[in-house]
């Protein structure tokens, strides 16, 4: 009797002891059979959900957010660690990029943005669209090179970053001086320039903005255009739009693309813009 006190004891606290290791901080779902599968707890909500109102946005119209990034810079003191440093909420209802800082306050609006032709970085400015008072795409017309704005169309993905390398050249006498083409050869030893540069899928106007972050004007509320990426005539038949979603850059410059209605993969582009394969 007292061996069989003993075992039921130890089965008791056996027992006992499995159901708190799977109790103790452990969640579960239910498999097809309806039996538990435990594994961790979700994540739980700390604070309340933030809303546009409490972000500083104006949301009297429809609102369709579409996309987040936030956008990290390496940590001096630490290669392996990401500091955050501002967020991008795209929202293609109201046809605006929004920057907020860390602390989740809205520093810029971006709905528009300015073109100088002559500084566009290989880029047709013939098809460049814009959004019109009607909602319909217009082709932009450059008159005698005066600088032009133009609005976002149903934007719905935005990325910031230093992906993106122009070349530029010493020559001996040290004098310093960009080039016009990426690939441009003259006298002298190539250096390469990463650019602080914001990357809108402008899906309405068939075309990827590239804006660039040292070019904010605080009056008009807009950045300067480094180079507008239009449909790759080459590679896309007039029967399909380019409707960019996404995007993102390596570390050579190179874009990736996803865009809506292309099914062959993920769309990489030369840093000239050009279509170069599919991938993924």
């Amino acid at each position: 009797m007292k061996k069989f006190i003993k075992k039921l004891t130890l089965f008791t606290l056996t027992i006992s002891v499995f159901i708190g290791l799977i109790s103790v901080n452990a969640g579960y779902t239910y498999d097809s059979k309806g039996e538990p599968i435990y594994s961790t707890e979700g994540f739980t909500v700390n604070e309340l959900p933030y809303t546009y109102s409490g972000l500083g946005i104006d949301s009297s119209t429809l609102s369709v957010p579409s996309d987040l990034f936030v956008y990290n810079l390496e940590d001096p003191n630490d290669e392996n660690n990401l500091i955050p440093q501002e967020m991008y909420l795209t929202d293609s209802g109201l046809n605006a990029v929004y920057v907020l800082n860390t602390n989740f306050q809205l520093t810029q609006e971006l709905t528009k943005f300015r073109l100088v032709p002559d500084k566009l970085f290989s880029t047709n400015a013939s098809a460049i669209k814009t959004r019109s008072a009607d909602g319909k795409k217009t082709t932009l017309l450059f008159p005698n090179g005066v600088p032009t704005q133009a609005e976002l169309d149903d934007p719905e993905g935005a990325y910031a970053g230093k992906g993106y390398v122009e070349l530029q050249l010493y020559k001996p006498t040290s004098a310093y001086r960009s080039v016009t083409s990426l690939y441009e050869e003259v006298d002298g030893h190539k250096v390469k320039k990463y650019l602080d540069l914001i990357y809108i899928c402008d899906k309405g106007n068939n075309q990827i903005v590239v804006l660039d972050q040292t070019t904010y004007d605080e009056t008009t509320q807009t950045y300067e255009v480094y180079q507008v990426l239009t449909k790759p005539t080459d590679e896309l038949d007039s029967t399909k739009e380019f409707a960019p979603q996404k995007v993102v850059t390596d570390d050579k410059g190179r874009m990736y693309v996803i865009a809506d209605n292309i099914t062959q993969g993920i769309m990489q582009f030369s840093t000239e813009g050009a279509f170069q394969r599919y991938t993924g």
